[in-house]
């Protein structure tokens, strides 16, 4: 996978990063990229059912899951989809220390929402 252009980080609703333009092999494509630990996120977040996803190309997940469930669309539509544990060049611990939260783009922590209760 290429990017071309990591699109623009969504601090609102939605999927993680929107207007994004990847390419995988010769194929180009522009869209939506959500990212997870685990590809169950998608649909333990109701991602399936939500029209805002629909248009995600690429479907991210730090480790691969024993149980392997699709992700679909509410359109019904399959994004790309892949694990980055298995290509990492570094450690995980190293990356912890490289996450800048300076540049998160939430200013403050405002509670738990909605997800945490589930």
């Amino acid at each position: 996978i290429e990017v071309i252009s990591p699109g623009i980080w969504n601090s609102e609703a939605g999927p993680d990063f929107l207007k994004a333009h990847i390419k995988v092999g010769d194929e180009e494509f522009k869209g939506d990229i959500e990212l997870h630990l685990f590809e169950e996120g998608w649909y333990h977040h109701h991602h399936h059912v939500d029209p805002n996803y629909n248009h995600v190309v690429l479907h991210l997940s730090f480790f691969e899951s024993k149980s392997h469930k699709t992700a679909l669309t509410q359109n019904g539509r399959q994004p790309l989809s892949a694990y980055l544990k298995p290509f990492l060049t570094i450690s995980e611990a190293r990356i912890v220390k490289l996450i800048d939260l300076d540049l998160y783009p939430y200013t403050h922590f405002t509670g738990l929402g909605h997800c945490s209760h589930n």
